[in-house]
């Protein structure tokens, strides 16, 4: 769109125009814009991620008309703070508080003070009343940890203990309450918490089936997330984990014995690859190793022996003790393995070599017949 520079609105102080701009801060081409100084105040983005249309149907749209009501909500914000403040006060801050520093060659000045930063437009509200208060003035690290809510979740037995803590309290009294997606969440305490200094609160929690908990606190409308996660450790988890000289294969059978689980691992387990899987690959699709060819070979060049092997709650560890025959050399490594659950099927975790003092990582699935592509950012090499 061309300039125009002759916007009437562009003339009343207490009014803020608004131009729109891309992801990557450069001028949109459908906005406004314009060459005089004081005409357009700030810009803000003007992609919509997705905008309801009809009532059902969602559509990605553009324009000034997503860009503008960005800016009034950080307005709602600061007069929510602040109902004091003027409408001079407001454009002020808002163009003062702007993100000028947009792409290599700095920001278009034909769309007024920069890019809208709700984020330093509010704190510089919450600090002025900090100020009026006689507290010190804060920063946006600092005020977020403060106005956020820290939670912890451990599994013990058939219980998810959750502790939920606050640092900092910006009312009298704060109430946590906690908000459950599935009916079939059992917890033992009361939902709600009120507070009057900062503090922990803990809920204890049962669900057999996945569910998601939210806490919210009721002074800054801060809410935080945790998934509940029945998972069972009973059954064959192949993966890799990182070695000194690349990766090598991993698996695991875990069996529950009353209320403990017994393991095994190996490199080159049978029940990993199957005997026909080795047969016909071996290590790689250029082997002509057999099976047995290569479990025998693996066994007298690495000599791979497990133990100390701990599973509970959602974490697992184990040591590796390798005896490496190379070149009629003989080594041994000592390996240190520490993991726990990302998703039903899947663990993730750190190895050290504590030989060599290395780090490294390892990760397993669950069900899987044989070692084969599983994620794109998966830990190790796969066959």
């Amino acid at each position: 769109m061309e300039e125009n520079s002759d916007f009437w609105t562009g003339k009343c102080e207490n009014v803020i125009n608004v131009s729109a701009v891309e992801a990557n801060g450069a001028k949109s081409d459908y906005t406004n814009y314009s060459d005089t100084e004081g005409i357009i105040d700030i810009s803000a983005p003007g992609m919509a991620p997705g905008a309801v249309l009809n009532g059902t149907e969602v559509e990605v749209e553009n324009g000034t008309s997503f860009a503008a009501p960005m800016v009034t909500s950080t307005v709602a914000v600061m007069k929510a703070i602040n109902p004091d403040l003027t409408a001079k006060e407001i454009k002020e801050i808002i163009r003062k508080t702007a993100n000028k520093n947009v792409g290599e060659e700095g920001y278009d000045k034909r769309l007024g003070n920069g890019i809208l930063q709700m984020d330093q437009a509010v704190l510089k509200v919450i600090n002025r009343v900090r100020e009026k208060e006689g507290e010190a003035p804060i920063d946006a690290e600092t005020f977020f940890e403060q106005s956020a809510i820290s939670l912890k979740l451990e599994k013990s037995g058939d219980n998810y203990i959750l502790q939920a803590k606050v640092e900092e309290l910006f009312d009298s009294s704060v109430d946590l309450t906690l908000e459950t997606s599935q009916d079939a969440v059992k917890v033992a305490e009361d939902k709600q918490a009120t507070l009057s200094s900062p503090q922990t609160v803990t809920w204890t929690l049962q669900s057999e089936e996945e569910a998601t908990v939210k806490v919210v606190r009721s002074d800054t409308g801060y809410c935080s997330y945790v998934t509940l996660m029945p998972f069972d450790f009973e059954g064959t988890w192949t993966g890799t984990f990182d070695d000194t000289e690349g990766s090598l294969p991993l698996g695991i059978v875990i069996t529950e014995k009353g209320d403990e689980y017994h393991c095994e691992a190996s490199l080159y387990p049978e029940y990993i690859f199957g005997d026909e899987a080795i047969r016909e690959n071996g290590f790689n699709d250029d082997s002509i190793f057999d099976y047995q060819t290569a479990k025998e070979f693996v066994e007298l060049l690495l000599q791979p022996r497990f133990s100390n092997f701990t599973v509970e709650e959602e974490k697992i560890s184990f040591v590796l003790d390798l005896t490496v025959n190379m070149f009629g050399e003989t080594q041994k490594v000592h390996y240190q393995f520490e993991g726990k659950i990302e998703s039903e099927d899947v663990i993730l975790g750190d190895v050290t070599n504590t030989t060599e003092g290395m780090n490294g990582n390892w990760g397993i699935k669950k069900g899987m017949d044989g070692i084969r592509p599983y994620e794109e950012d998966f830990i190790g090499f796969w066959e």
